[in-house]
C-alpha cells in the first residue's frame, strides 16, 4: 500500500492501531485498489448466543438453515409489529407500515426493506394497498408486468431499474448499471444526457416518446437509493430469524439481547420490552447472577431475566468471574463475612464493591445506604481473606478439619442514612441502566391524556399536538442563530423510554429552572418528525408532582431495627420440636393437607414444628428484603413452617413477599388468634427475665388490605421502644399456623407498650411472652 496511497494510524493507538489510507474512496479506486464494504452485525452474536441458550436450557439443537419461512408465530409478531430487537424493523415508521403490511412470506418481508429508503418509500401505501386488494395492480407499462408482478406493479429494487433499462431501452446490465450509479450523483447535466439516451433507446424500440420520459421519470428517484434484490432478502433472512427467536423462544432471545446492549445505552428500552412481555427482569444479586445476564425464576416460578454482576458500570467481568465461579462450586454466600471470605482479589476494590452495593447486588446482606458507607470496611477485609489465602497461612481451626468454618472478625457498618428513592432510582440508573421496581411515575396517576409509552408517541402524526410527563434525565443548553439560549432535554416518560424535546428561547426563559437532571416536568407540545428522530417541540411546560413520597430518613430505632445479622462462629443444634415429624421432609414437597402457605411470607428456612402456642424450633436469621427500605417497610422476617399435617412437615413452598419486607397478607385488627386460652404475660419489665421473646398470635383475615395495615401499626409500634425483646408472629391462616421470627426487629416490652398493643389487638393472649433464658 506504501506504494500506491498515503497511509496514517490513529494517534492514540500507537503502531498497533488500523492504517488507514488519507485518500478519499473515489482516488482508491481509480488508483486501481479495491474498495469493500464489511457489515458487522451484532444481531449475529444474538443469534448465535440465542441457539447456544436454547440448547443449554431446553436440550433443543437448532441450525439457522433449517428454519421453516413458513412459521406462523413469527409472522403474527411481525404483523403486530412487535418488532423491538428484530434487526431492520425496530424504527416507528417501519413498525407503522409492517403492521400495515402484515407480510405473509419471505418476499414480502424483503420488498418492504427494500421500500423503506428514500426515493422508494413513496411508493409503500400503494404497495401495501395493491397486496391487499385496496388499490388496483397498474404497471407504467404493459410490457413490464413480467418485471414488476413479484411486488404488484412498484419498482422495488435495483435489479428491477436495470432490467426495465433492458427492456425498454435497450441497454446492456453492465450499461444499465453505470447509468444507475450516474443518477445516485445527481449532477443535472449528467441526468438530462441519460434521459436523452433512455428515450432514443425507447424509440428505436418502437416506444412511445411519451411512454419513455415517464418510465424515466419513475425509475430515476430508485436509482440512486434502491437496494439490489439479494441484499434486501439478505436482509429479510436475518429479520425473520430473529423474529423467530422472538416468536418462539422469547425468554433466551430477550436473554441474549440484554447481553450485547449491556455496554450500551439501549439496556433501558430492552428491560421495557422484557416487561412489556410479561418477562420480570430481576436485579442483580451475588447469589444469583452470572457474569452475563442469565434466565433465572421469578417469585412467581415463571423464567425470568437476571442482571449480570458484569453489567454494573465499573464491574468489569475480570472482577467477578471468580466470585461466580466460586459460589457456583461451593454454594452461595451465607452472610457478608462470607462473601468477603470467598468473593476473591479481584473483587476488592473499593469502586468494584461500591458499585455492586449501590447497584442492589448485596441487598441480602444489609441495608444499601450502610453498605455503601462500609465500603472501606468490606474491602478491607476482602483483601486481608485474600492475603491469607495466597499465603497459604493457616489458622487454629484448621486442625478440625474443613467442615469448621474459620470464623472471621464481624464487619461493623458505618452507621447511615438509607437513600431516598430518588438517590436509589438515580444509583440504578447510572450503574444499571434502568431503576428496577423503583418507580418514581405511577402510570395509573398520569396527567389526563399524557402519552404514557413509546408506542403511543410513535402512533402520533407530524404536527400533532401532545402531552407528556416525566423526569428529566439530560438537559443540553445550546444557542439558536440569533444567539438565544435553547435547550435539547431527555425526559423519561412513564415505560422508561426517554423522549427527545426541545425548548425554544421564549418558553426555556420561563421554565428554566425545569430543565435540571432529576427535575419533574410536564409539558404539552407539538411532535415534530425528521426521518427516523421524532421531538417533542415544548410549547409550555409545569413542573410535575411525583406521584410517590419518597421514604423519610429512617428513625434510630429503624436504623436500629435494620441491624445485620451477625454470623456466629459455632451455632448449637435447635432443641427437639415438641413433635418429631414422622419423616423427613421431602425437598419441594408439598403439605399434606394440599393447603398452600400465606402468600405474605418471604421464603423461609424451613423447619417442622408443633402449633402454637409453644413452637420451640428458632428459625434461622434472614437479611433483610432486595429493595427494602427502612421506613417503608418492617423489615424481612424468616420463617418456621409450623403448620399439622398428619405429622408431615413441607419444604421449599415458600411463600411469596412483595419484595419489601412486609406481610401482603396479614391479619384484621378482629381477627387475632387466641391459643389455648393462655393468659397474657406481666407487663412489669422488671418482673421478667431479661431475655425473652414477645409471641403476638394473630389470624389472617379475607380482608388482606386491613390485614397488612394491622401488621405495619404493630411493627412500628413495637419499633418505637427499643430494647432487647426478640419478636416471633404466631399467624393462623386457613387452618394452618406459621411461627415468623423477625430477626432484625428487637422491643422492650413494658406496660405501656402493652397498652398500645391492647388496643390494636383483641384482649386476651393475643400477646404472650416466653422466657428465652438457658
Amino acid at each position: 500500500l506504501i506504494e500506491h496511497v498515503p497511509l496514517q494510524r490513529a494517534s492514540k493507538g500507537g503502531e498497533s492501531s488500523m492504517a488507514m489510507t488519507q485518500y478519499a474512496m473515489e482516488p482508491v479506486a481509480k488508483l486501481g485498489l479495491l474498495k469493500m464494504d464489511f457489515l458487522g452485525l451484532i444481531n449475529y452474536s444474538i443469534l448465535s448466543k440465542t441457539i447456544r441458550l436454547v440448547g443449554e436450557r431446553r436440550g433443543e439443537r437448532i441450525r439457522l438453515p433449517d428454519i421453516s419461512f413458513d412459521d406462523p408465530a413469527t409472522y403474527e409478531l411481525l404483523a403486530s409489529a412487535e418488532t423491538t430487537a428484530v434487526f431492520q424493523l425496530e424504527s416507528p415508521g417501519m413498525r407503522r407500515y409492517i403492521k400495515e403490511l402484515r407480510p405473509g412470506t419471505l418476499g414480502e418481508l424483503a420488498a418492504m426493506i427494500a421500500l423503506y429508503r428514500p426515493g422508494p418509500m413513496e411508493h409503500i401505501s400503494r404497495y401495501i394497498d395493491a397486496k391487499h386488494g385496496r388499490a388496483p395492480i397498474s404497471y407504467p407499462h404493459s410490457d413490464l408486468e413480467e418485471i414488476l408482478r413479484e411486488t404488484y406493479g412498484v419498482i422495488v429494487y435495483q435489479d428491477q431499474v436495470l432490467h426495465i433499462m433492458r427492456k425498454f431501452a435497450g441497454y446492456s446490465l453492465g450499461a444499465a448499471d453505470i447509468v444507475r450509479k450516474a443518477m445516485g450523483k445527481k449532477i443535472a447535466a449528467l441526468m438530462e444526457e441519460e434521459r436523452e439516451n433512455f428515450v432514443a433507446g425507447a424509440r428505436q424500440l418502437n416506444y412511445a416518446e411519451s411512454d419513455a420520459k415517464a418510465v424515466f421519470d419513475l425509475i430515476e428517484p430508485f436509482a440512486g437509493y434502491a437496494f439490489n434484490k439479494a441484499h434486501s432478502v439478505s436482509y429479510a433472512v436475518v429479520a425473520y430469524w430473529t423474529a423467530y427467536f422472538k416468536a418462539n423462544y422469547t425468554v433466551e432471545f430477550m436473554t441474549c439481547v440484554l447481553n450485547a446492549y449491556q455496554a450500551h445505552d439501549r439496556v433501558g428500552s430492552a428491560v421495557a420490552e422484557c416487561q412489556r412481555l410479561g418477562i420480570a427482569v430481576l436485579p442483580p444479586d451475588v447469589n444469583r447472577s452470572g457474569v452475563e445476564f442469565t434466565v433465572d425464576k421469578a417469585a412467581d416460578g415463571k423464567p425470568a431475566v437476571r442482571f449480570g454482576l458484569a453489567s454494573i458500570k465499573n464491574v468489569g467481568e475480570s472482577a467477578v468471574a471468580e466470585l461466580v465461579t466460586e459460589r457456583d462450586e461451593h454454594g452461595p454466600f451465607s452472610s457478608l463475612e462470607d462473601f468477603c471470605k470467598r468473593a476473591g482479589e479481584d473483587a476488592a476494590n473499593k469502586r468494584v464493591i461500591e458499585s455492586i452495593v449501590k447497584a442492589g447486588a448485596l441487598d441480602a446482606f444489609g441495608p444499601r445506604g450502610r453498605l455503601a458507607a462500609s465500603a472501606d470496611n468490606i474491602v478491607r477485609l476482602m483483601q486481608r481473606e485474600a492475603r491469607l489465602r495466597d499465603s497459604g497461612q493457616s489458622t487454629m481451626f484448621d486442625i478440625f478439619g474443613a467442615e469448621t468454618p474459620t470464623p472471621l472478625g464481624d464487619i461493623e457498618l458505618v452507621d447511615a442514612p438509607e437513600p431516598s428513592l430518588r438517590e436509589l432510582v438515580s444509583w440504578e440508573r447510572e450503574l444499571i441502566g434502568v431503576a428496577l421496581g423503583r418507580r418514581i411515575l405511577d402510570p395509573q396517576r398520569a396527567p389526563a391524556g399524557a402519552i404514557l409509552s413509546r408506542e403511543e408517541l410513535d402512533a402520533c402524526s407530524d404536527g400533532e399536538k401532545v402531552t407528556i410527563a416525566g423526569e428529566v434525565a439530560s438537559a443540553r443548553l445550546a444557542t439558536d442563530k440569533q444567539g438565544r439560549q435553547i435547550c435539547f432535554a431527555g425526559v423519561e416518560i412513564f415505560d422508561g423510554y426517554v423522549a427527545d424535546v426541545a425548548v425554544w428561547s421564549r418558553v426555556l426563559e420561563q421554565t428554566a429552572h425545569l430543565w435540571q437532571e432529576g427535575a419533574l416536568v410536564q409539558l404539552r407540545g407539538a411532535l415534530r418528525r425528521r426521518g427516523e428522530e421524532a421531538s417533542v417541540h415544548c410549547d409550555e411546560a409545569v413542573e410535575y408532582a411525583a406521584p410517590e413520597t419518597e421514604p423519610a430518613a429512617p428513625s434510630a430505632a429503624a436504623a436500629n431495627a435494620q441491624a445485620t445479622p451477625k454470623v456466629a462462629e459455632w451455632t448449637p443444634p435447635p432443641p427437639e420440636p415438641a413433635h418429631q415429624p414422622s419423616a423427613a421432609p421431602e425437598p419441594n414437597a408439598s403439605a399434606a393437607d394440599g393447603a398452600a402457605p400465606p402468600a405474605s411470607v418471604p421464603a423461609p428456612a424451613v423447619s417442622a414444628a408443633p402449633p402454637p402456642p409453644a413452637p420451640t424450633v428458632p428459625a434461622a436469621s434472614a437479611a433483610p428484603s432486595p429493595n427494602a427500605s427502612a421506613s417503608a417497610h418492617p423489615p424481612a422476617p424468616t420463617v418456621n413452617r409450623a403448620h399439622v399435617a398428619n405429622g408431615t412437615g413441607s419444604t421449599n413452598h415458600a411463600p411469596a413477599t412483595n419484595g419489601a419486607g412486609s406481610i401482603n397478607r396479614a391479619p384484621a385488627a378482629n381477627g387475632a388468634h387466641v391459643a389455648n386460652g393462655a393468659a397474657p404475660a406481666p407487663a412489669d419489665s422488671a418482673a421478667l427475665d431479661e431475655r425473652r421473646k414477645l409471641l403476638i398470635r394473630m389470624t389472617e383475615t379475607n380482608k388482606p388490605s386491613e390485614d397488612q395495615v394491622l401488621l405495619k401499626r404493630v411493627l412500628a409500634t413495637l419499633l418505637e421502644y427499643p430494647g432487647p425483646d426478640e419478636v416471633n408472629l404466631l399467624v393462623q391462616s386457613e387452618g394452618r399456623y406459621w411461627r415468623i421470627e423477625m430477626p432484625l426487629i428487637r422491643t422492650n416490652y413494658c406496660g405501656e407498650l402493652e397498652a398500645q398493643l391492647s388496643d390494636m389487638l383483641p384482649a386476651g393472649a393475643a400477646v404472650t411472652v416466653e422466657s428465652t433464658a438457658a
